[in-house]
């Protein structure tokens, strides 16, 4: 596999550097064994805090960061683990475990790796562990939910003590973006563990040692003395999970945490005139109301066609996002490689949207209630965003019956976990990622082995697969804004918008909003 560079100049005349490192990551600058960065360069801060909270919207239900696709965890992981690279706030990538990557072959990839990173239990972090940790994703008998990000890999293989060809089975030029916060783990410890104690007993090389687990409340870390890289400002860290976002709020302006993220928008100036800081950035997740295609009358896509006109997306974001969140008709946001910015929108319009469902044989609306099931966890006001499109839904004869779900009974019930589709009819959520590509976010929303996969359309499923392979960056984005063209006519869900990236923070700080929805503090600086 090859881009040359007249493929990269011919992809970057048409985005800006910034949306180039993004969208193709740094797999068009890796080729020939060009070495991808420089060492790292962070500094360490002037001051230590003792104690510091941070403080997500999502409850922790495992440790164990191949288990799981929550973004709890994908928030909690650099903490305690290395990765092969991370990215800035504005979401370019920068190097850390790997320090170069090659292809090899036609459609393999090499990657050379950091020496003198260890673990906390003093094992080196070598070409064996990255081999482990790709080879345990893709096991079929470990079942993880995270088989789809790395479908293409067959298996991961160690070429000396630090150098590792990830064998891949098709072309993946997504590999670079999605092992961005790849977590690397230690092939002795996990091998010498059951999945059970290691849900609870996680084992990394990075910035903080985990020490306890207050299961329902958080995670206490403390620094890793050991860590190859400078210091962190920080002590002792601790992790909270706080699904309320007015008790996430409060932790704050009572100074229990000094960093949280998905703030409401209606708590910035609060936050604000109370004398911290808050701010935001244009994000990568999308909320959305899905539908279950395999039940009645969902199956019937004039019922969904309906359902987008009749919901009003655009004063929902002008209510609920303040304007700030970018209105939806397909299902990737404009900031994902691939995005259509050619297709119409959803302006609502009853009048069509009754037509719709007279053709659909529901002139009259359709009797009952059905149930529209969610968390109210990363998406931003998602309770009262699902009870306004229950308003609008309701003048066209379908009622909705709101079912608020517990995380864990709700993730357990995903298609990844039972393989069949066993909630909704209706099902709100969001979905965000950090790969900036749309492999992070088609096959788990759109293929019925994906988190999602309530969307039953195998022809779609056969398009997204193709379009994860195609290498050249330009033909690729053709065939993904095309692909796009179809699911908007097709309404696997009720598309409502894009949300912001919110933090609020206390002022002894540097730490700034990120487009990634991370909370990365090894490398902020204490302010005086």
């Amino acid at each position: 596999m090859t881009i040359t560079k007249r493929d990269q100049s011919r992809l970057s005349n048409k985005l800006n550097r910034r949306e180039f490192l993004k969208y193709t990551g740094v797999a068009s600058l890796a080729m020939g064994g060009t070495t991808l960065f420089g060492t790292y360069r962070g500094v360490n801060a002037a001051g230590i805090f003792e104690e510091f909270g941070v403080a997500q919207n999502e409850t922790i239900v495992t440790l164990d960061p191949q288990a799981t696709t929550a973004l709890g965890n994908a928030v909690l992981n650099p903490f305690m683990f290395d990765s092969l690279f991370m990215r800035t706030p504005e979401g370019e990538l920068i190097p850390w475990a790997a320090t170069k990557v090659e292809t090899s072959g036609e459609i393999d990839w090499r990657f050379h790796l950091r020496n003198g990173i260890k673990f906390w239990n003093g094992n080196d972090l070598t070409a064996h562990s990255l081999a482990f940790t790709i080879n345990r994703i893709v096991d079929p008998d470990f079942v993880s939910p995270q088989r789809n990000m790395f479908a293409a890999v067959e298996k991961a293989v160690v070429v000396d003590d630090y150098t590792v060809d990830f064998i891949c089975n098709r072309p993946f030029p997504a590999c670079v973006g999605a092992s961005a916060w790849l977590p690397i783990l230690d092939e002795k410890y996990y091998n010498e563990h059951s999945n059970d104690y290691l849900s609870a007993a996680p084992m990394g090389s990075g910035p903080f040692i985990f020490r306890k687990w207050n299961k329902g409340i958080g995670v206490d870390l403390e620094t890793n003395p050991n860590w190859w890289a400078p210091s962190p400002p920080i002590k002792n860290l601790t992790f909270y999970g706080i699904k309320e976002a007015e008790t996430r709020t409060a932790s704050l302006l009572a100074e229990q945490t000094k960093i949280i993220s998905m703030v409401p928008l209606d708590h910035i100036e609060r936050v604000k005139k109370a004398g911290f800081r808050a701010s935001g950035i244009a994000g990568q997740r999308m909320v959305f109301v899905g539908f279950n295609q395999e039940l009645e009358p969902f199956n019937n896509k004039l019922v969904r066609q309906a359902c987008n006109w009749a919901v009003d997306n655009k004063t929902i974001n002008e209510i609920f996002m303040k304007g700030m969140g970018s209105p939806m008709n397909q299902p990737l946001g404009s900031s994902i490689l691939g995005f259509n910015p050619d297709l119409p929108s959803y302006d609502q319009d009853l009048d069509k949207a009754r037509q719709l469902m007279s053709e659909a044989g529901y002139a009259n609306g359709i009797p009952g209630k059905f149930d529209c099931e969610f968390v109210p966890s990363y998406a931003l006001n998602l309770l009262e965003i699902v009870e306004a499109v229950g308003f609008d839904l309701k003048k066209i004869g379908i009622n909705l019956n709101v079912q608020i779900r517990e995380n864990a009974d709700f993730r357990a019930r995903r298609t990844q976990s039972t393989g069949v589709a066993d909630f909704g009819p209706l099902f709100a959520g969001s979905w965000g990622g950090s790969s900036f590509d749309p492999q992070d976010f088609l096959p788990y929303l759109l293929d019925r082995k994906g988190s999602y996969g309530r969307n039953a359309d195998p022809h779609g499923e056969e398009w997204i697969k193709k379009c994860m392979t195609i290498t050249d960056p330009e033909d690729r984005v053709k065939q993904v804004r095309e692909l796009m063209a179809y699911f908007h006519d097709q309404y696997p869900f009720i598309y409502l918008h894009v949300q912001p990236n919110t933090y609020a923070m206390s002022n002894d700080h540097d730490f700034k909003a990120r487009a990634d929805e991370r909370l990365v503090v090894h490398n902020i600086k204490k302010l005086s």
